[in-house]
């Protein structure tokens, strides 16, 4: 199975292949962080992953956006992007949020011991885009676009941990409370 994975919706710019034959498993990643030119920088990322993988566009099996929350314009830049694709190659579609994205690299990468924690990215204007998850990255609450302080509110009981470029205003929020 070949999944090709883009995502343009924050404060960066990623594409990512992920092929699987049986038990082995290839991972071919490009990104960089960027406020600005998303769409310029996505189309080339894909071309050199494709070409770096030497999976033909053809042999994509499933191609992954994410859907927000994040910049209305880089969004939209991702999802069209796999649609265009799978126009093109007839590979499935799948969609899902940026948060939960990150929740599972967050639980994949070791960030965590254990217990439930939350993704907080900086929504701009005092605000943020808030997600809540157990220990398995599954979503408890959100995404959610909602102010540090009532954030808070809906932490569960032994909540210890966040991540994400928010993280650190949702613990300024905290030590106020």
């Amino acid at each position: 199975m070949n999944i090709l994975a883009l995502d343009t919706s924050m404060g960066a710019c990623s594409a990512a292949l992920l092929t699987r034959d049986g038990a082995e498993r290839r991972l071919v990643l490009r990104e960089a962080p960027m406020a600005r030119g998303h769409a310029e920088a996505l189309m080339p990322m894909v071309a050199q992953i494709m070409e770096e993988s030497g999976v033909a566009f053809a042999e994509l099996d499933l191609i992954a956006a994410t859907l927000g929350p994040g910049s209305h314009t880089g969004v939209r830049i991702a999802i069209a992007a796999a649609r265009g694709l799978a126009l093109v190659t007839k590979a499935k579609l799948f969609g899902t949020d940026s948060l939960a994205v990150m929740a599972r690299l967050a639980r994949d990468t070791g960030s965590f011991e254990s217990g439930p924690f939350a993704v907080a990215v900086d929504a701009r204007r005092g605000m943020l885009y808030l997600g809540l998850y157990d220990e398995a990255a599954r979503t408890q609450n959100g995404p959610l676009l909602i102010a540090p302080d009532e954030g808070l509110h809906l932490r569960p009981p032994k909540f210890r941990i966040g991540a994400g470029s928010g993280a650190g205003r949702l613990a300024e929020a905290g030590a106020r409370a």
